[in-house]
């Protein structure tokens, strides 16, 4: 029988806050120490080690740290590069860890003279593996679409790690995340180790074999620690000899999730703080991560919101961490004339609103909304300076285009 462990989406350095730094370090170093216990044969991680490409000191000797105390009891650590920690020249800070000693990537193949790929197996007592890395809004697609076909040893347990959602097995939630069809997928494997997908999914392909999301090994911003209520997962995968797998989930949790929930439409600001406050007197929030989340048009400024009582009365509860998403809240003040005046929050809303008022032809108002939307694009990774700026003026040009061939 074959044991090891799978994690996938760890995202070392995703936090801004130190305090939620150090608990993404936590999660990684927990369930360093619960999987050695477990006694695996190997660890396989399917991408997003790092969240990015060149991660803090602090991360990469945590790491370091634990892959080589891996190494001393002989446990291999198989990984690909994700999303996140990958290179545009195809190298990555994951290729650091494998020069040092301390992992083996397994996304390598051969690229023939018409870009067709061999991958390369790493073979591992009766395990073979193969690894393909993820991309950024999932070019990585173009590796699938060029890879040879693979011939299996049937005699040996076969596994292909990967970091990107599948279109027929993702759920709802992830059908708008650039996903890999299932047909460009190698075939014939006993197990598909998958990660990108922050959604813990056993799933079973048309094929019979087993495919596996482990999820987020720990929450990696606002919206995550909301919906899991701080909980991180990864599993532990046992493949006897005819093949037969078991799955078994494993939960990381180092603190409770305390939610605090608002539908300030048509309140005041001092309405609002009062309330805030009297709900946090009267709640349990001592070592809990508190999320506070507001939503609806205010009467009045935002400003007038005191999160500072707020935030320095929650953190009087002995809180562990506190933060808060006020993304759809918005306001709107009487002047002395009784006119509503909304409230301008953002750079794009001042830009908008300029530009309506001294642009009084709906085509170049049109024009110049768009223009500043093209400008907005940022470059991607894999894009050449020159590729950047071409595209850009392309479709400026077409922008422009479009209004000079309506007056025609």
């Amino acid at each position: 029988m074959v044991k090891f462990a799978h994690l996938a989406d760890i995202h070392l350095d995703a936090w801004r806050e130190d305090e939620f730094k150090r608990l993404n370090l936590l999660a990684f170093e927990k369930a360093m120490k619960d999987i050695l216990k477990e006694k695996v044969d190997f660890i396989i991680i399917a991408g997003d080690l790092f969240h990015v490409s060149i991660p803090s000191i602090k991360s990469m000797r945590l790491v370091a740290k634990y892959f080589k105390k891996l190494k001393e009891l002989g446990v291999k650590v198989f990984i690909v590069p994700g999303s996140h920690d990958y290179s545009k020249d195809d190298m990555s800070i994951i290729d650091v860890l494998e020069d040092a000693g301390l992992c083996v990537n397994l996304a390598k193949g051969d690229v023939d003279e018409n870009g067709k790929i061999s991958l390369k197996p790493y073979i591992y007592e009766d395990v073979v593996l193969y690894g393909v890395m993820g991309k950024k809004n999932g070019l990585e697609e173009e590796i699938y679409k060029n890879l040879k076909s693979l011939t299996l040893n049937k005699e040996k347990i076969n596994i292909f790690v990967m970091h990107s959602g599948v279109e027929e097995l993702n759920s709802k939630k992830f059908e708008k995340i650039p996903s890999i069809p299932f047909n460009l997928i190698p075939k014939g494997f006993d197990y598909y180790a998958s990660g990108h997908i922050h959604e813990h999914a056993v799933k079973e392909t048309l094929d019979g074999k087993v495919f596996v999301f482990p999820g987020a090994l720990y929450p990696a911003n606002f919206k995550e620690l909301e919906e899991t209520k701080g909980e991180g997962y990864y599993v532990i995968v046992e493949i006897n000899k005819s093949k037969e797998v078991k799955v078994i989930k494993k939960t990381i949790k180092l603190y409770d999730v305390a939610v605090l929930e608002y539908d300030v439409e048509g309140m005041e600001p001092q309405t609002i703080t009062s309330r805030i406050l009297q709900d946090i007197d009267g709640g349990d929030l001592e070592n809990k991560i508190v999320l506070l989340k507001l939503k609806g048009v205010v009467k009045g400024s935002i400003a007038h919101i005191n999160f500072k009582d707020i935030k320095a009365r929650i953190m009087d509860k002995n809180c562990y961490a506190y933060k808060k998403n006020i993304s759809k809240l918005s306001s709107y003040m009487l002047n002395e004339d009784h006119v509503i005046v909304k409230e301008i929050s953002s750079i794009s809303d001042i830009e908008k609103e300029v530009f309506q008022d001294n642009i009084k032809d709906e085509k170049f108002l049109e024009l110049a909304l768009n223009l500043i939307k093209i400008l907005e694009v940022e470059k991607n990774e894999e894009e050449t300076q020159e590729a950047y700026r071409s595209k850009i003026l392309k479709e400026a040009i077409t922008a422009i285009s479009k209004v000079i061939d309506s007056d025609d």
